[in-house]
């Protein structure tokens, strides 16, 4: 479980420190949206409410997270007559600050956990409030914030949405600033809060570093908790620039000629904008068996037999990611390490899904050079971590070409069927599979002619 924490007020919009915003100080009676403030909230005391009243979360919540005063209580009032909050509440001013007159301030009942570190695009994340204490109200919010945690100056930066599906009971949304699902808040039917799991779900984009903000209140004293930072994490990469600015290169699953990068069993990309700079990032990925599968890229002037490729390849040891670099001197000799080590950037392994990034430099004396053209090849081959050779390369039908040479500059967009071919360490089983299925397993389908449909087991 990642390790989280949490923030507690002092003394609500008209504390100090509460009003530094971008390393300037607000006047009393000026009170901005940015959402800048709320990293200025002091870590050594809670927030005092007015006793005697009732707040809850509204409208007037969405920006700093501070419980509203409830107004025009009926005297009978209850929390179960409680309607959700689609009314706008009073303007805060009974929120002041008050000291423990015992000299102690209680901690936040409940922390923000979450799973992971990254969050990736359109992907589904639980949201956990949990603690040991119960709570009476609760509104929480997933925010960009910078690399470094601070949340980002020019506005709330509201992030994803919280799935109505999976909204527990007494929790609904609210509509702050026109955003139907970014907002979650109890709906005062319940006279105590416990442990509660939300369904976040990411944009469909790079939001940068966010972070998710909740504002807690129980009896006399209300908490802004917050999560530990969730980085963007990029994989499966984006095609919005393939063939603009990028080449691209998409290996789809069987008989598809297009697919998106998290369907295809290989893919690998760079940007074509290169001049001026002293490297170019690369990133390939795709589907793999960990323990017996390596992914490469090839560039060569011999589009038959290979004579003196340059080949890149990724594959998991340990747990992690490798990178490493090697020359092919034809297609059935075995891969000779290079001169040349390539460093791995990043890389991210989900199940049986893997992606490296890396860097070359630009150099004459290398394929990475604007000046040259190569034919582009990508395969997935036999990895083999205890036997020799490591890296077994397969047969070059087992491989996808690009049509003709590219020049590192020209934007590209190539996508191949997964029908096309079968690599070899595949292959070599299928006559094997005929008489035992336990190494195989198949799938036949006549609906429109024999279709043999196998994994490597």
């Amino acid at each position: 479980m990642v390790q989280n924490f949490w923030f507690t007020g002092g003394g609500g919009r008209n504390n100090p420190s509460f009003r530094k915003m971008l390393g300037k100080k607000i006047s009393r009676g000026q009170f901005s949206t940015n959402v800048s403030v709320l990293l200025a909230i002091s870590l050594c005391s809670c927030i005092h409410l007015t006793q005697g009243k009732t707040y809850r979360y509204s409208m007037d919540s969405c920006t700093d997270l501070t419980p509203r005063e409830v107004q025009n209580q009926p005297a009978n009032y209850e929390a179960s007559q409680w309607s959700p909050p689609s009314w706008r509440s009073g303007n805060g001013n009974n929120v002041r600050q008050k000291r423990d007159p015992y000299g102690s301030e209680p901690q936040a009942p409940v922390r923000i956990s979450v799973p992971v570190h990254r969050y990736k695009r359109n992907s589904d994340l639980k949201v956990q409030i949990e603690g040991r204490g119960h709570y009476d109200a609760m509104m929480i919010q997933g925010r960009s914030v910078s690399a470094n945690g601070e949340f980002v100056p020019g506005g709330v930066g509201i992030v994803g949405v919280f799935q109505p599906k999976y909204l527990p009971n007494n929790f609904t949304h609210l509509q702050c600033f026109r955003l139907d699902y970014g907002t979650v808040v109890d709906s005062g039917r319940s006279p105590q809060l416990g442990n509660v799991t939300l369904m976040w779900t990411s944009p469909d984009s790079d939001a940068g570093s966010i972070r998710f903000l909740a504002g807690i209140t129980r009896g006399q004293h209300y908490w802004i908790v917050v999560s530990n930072i969730l980085h963007f994490n990029p994989y499966p990469v984006s095609v919005v620039q393939c063939g603009g600015t990028e080449a691209c290169f998409r290996i789809c699953p069987l008989d598809e000629d297009s697919c998106y990068p998290d369907q295809a069993l290989m893919m690998y990309s760079y940007s074509t904008e290169v001049y001026g700079k002293r490297d170019v990032e690369f990133t390939m990925g795709g589907r793999i068996n960990p323990d017996n599968t390596y992914l490469a890229v090839v560039y060569t002037e011999d589009n038959d037999r290979l004579n003196q490729a340059d080949v890149t390849v990724c594959y998991v040891e340990h747990g992690r990611a490798r990178v490493e670099h090697y020359r092919l001197n034809e297609i059935d000799s075995y891969l000779l390490q290079d001169s040349e080590e390539i460093g791995l950037d990043d890389y991210d392994l989900d199940g049986n899904s893997l992606w490296c990034r890396f860097r070359r430099p630009l150099s004459p004396s290398s394929v990475i050079f604007p000046h040259k053209s190569y034919y582009i090849l990508l395969y997935r081959g036999e990895l083999d971590l205890h036997g020799f050779p490591k890296l077994r390369t397969p047969a070059r039908e087992s491989m996808y070409s690009s049509d003709m040479k590219l020049n590192l500059t020209t934007p590209t967009n190539k996508r191949y069927s997964g029908s096309l071919q079968i690599s070899q360490f595949c292959s070599s089983y299928l006559v094997i599979a005929l008489a035992s299925l336990s190494i195989l397993q198949l799938r036949l389908s006549f609906a429109s002619g024999l279709l043999v449909d196998f994994t490597c087991a």
